[in-house]
């Protein structure tokens, strides 16, 4: 029994040794096999990478050369116009050059911040800006003043907290300058101010003044002033406890927002859509807010549309600033003719 029990184990012993001995070798090689493909996979990847990293090379290449010959041709074409005797290029030789070349998808002339030549259908301009101050050049010398005014009346607000102080000096901007633009963002500062000191019946009125008088002002970072001044009527009618006037606003403002979205940009846009949406959460949670439930829905239909896409007017706006830049930090102006 012993000797059969021995034998037994021995046969077992003898088999296992066997079974290792082609299991083993079995699994190295696949696993030999597998490193194999996986590199082969990883080099055909990196070839291809390659490949694609040359040929978008070559693209680069074509592109720059395409658009330096653009420029240049654009360059020479206005230049001889100008030589011709003519102050700036006519439309229609600004249309012949846009037909010219179909890599130009659209073109833009400005002779001063806000002042546009080409396309002559589309126009920058403010109410009520005189635009003679570019002409000469006093724009410039103004913002200086205007920016030590706001720098003092700042230091005032943030580091003294005197907001009478801050209220006076912003009010002496107002009263002083010419532009629109600055004394419409001056009546910002003005209203952040009375927010700050808590008169919100003084802030409404400020902003609602802004609303009339500049309607369609921006400020130096190319913001509309207006979107700005309806939601901090809104924030003050909130706490005013009038959360109706408040969410009435800010519908107002998220229709204003989706109805001028195209000349704006998508990160001024989706700003101002979560500050609506953070307000007018809080402000619907209240209890005199009558009928929330259908201010709830027009809030829902106006999230659900989607922002328009950017037009030509967004890009005037864009080399817009560009313009003002050059002639107004840099305080340099100029009738030279650029390229941007």
């Amino acid at each position: 029994m012993i000797r059969a029990l021995k034998k037994r184990q021995k046969e077992i012993g003898t088999a296992i040794v066997f079974i290792g001995l082609i299991i083993i070798p079995s699994g190295l090689l696949g696993y030999l096999s597998w490193r194999a493909i996986e590199n082969e996979k990883l080099l055909s990847r990196q070839k291809l990478q390659e490949s694609y990293r040359q040929l978008a090379e070559l693209a680069v290449h074509q592109i720059d050369s395409d658009l330096s010959r653009v420029e240049k041709h654009w360059k020479s074409a206005i230049k001889k116009n100008l030589n011709d005797g003519a102050i700036l290029p006519a439309t229609a030789d600004m249309e012949a050059l846009v037909n010219s070349d179909s890599l130009i998808e659209a073109v833009f002339l400005l002779s001063a911040p806000g002042k546009v030549i080409y396309p002559p259908e589309i126009s920058l301009r403010e109410h009520d800006v005189d635009w003679l101050i570019w002409e000469n050049g006093s724009f410039a010398r103004e913002y200086e003043a205007f920016t030590q005014l706001k720098e003092e009346g700042e230091e005032y607000e943030y580091q003294q907290y005197d907001l009478d102080a801050a209220i006076r000096t912003y009010r002496k901007i107002y009263s002083s300058m010419a532009s629109p633009q600055l004394q419409a963002m001056a009546l910002s500062f003005i209203g952040r101010a009375y927010m700050k000191k808590g008169e919100w019946r003084t802030t409404i009125d400020i902003f609602n003044e802004l609303l009339r008088k500049y309607p369609e002002v921006r400020d130096v970072n190319n913001m509309y002033l207006r979107f700005l001044a309806q939601y901090q009527i809104a924030e003050a009618y909130s706490s005013l406890d009038r959360d109706e006037e408040a969410v009435q606003t800010l519908l107002r403002l998220n229709r204003d927002l989706f109805e001028r979205s195209d000349v704006i940009s998508d990160n001024q846009y989706r700003y101002f859509l979560e500050q609506i949406r953070a307000l007018g959460l809080r402000v619907l949670a209240s209890q005199n807010v009558v009928n929330a439930e259908r201010y709830v829905a027009e809030f829902q239909a106006l999230t659900e549309r989607t922002k328009k896409r950017i037009s030509q007017r967004y890009f005037l706006r864009l080399l817009d600033r560009k313009l003002y830049s050059a002639i107004v930090k840099k305080k340099n102006y100029n009738s030279k003719l650029r390229f941007i």
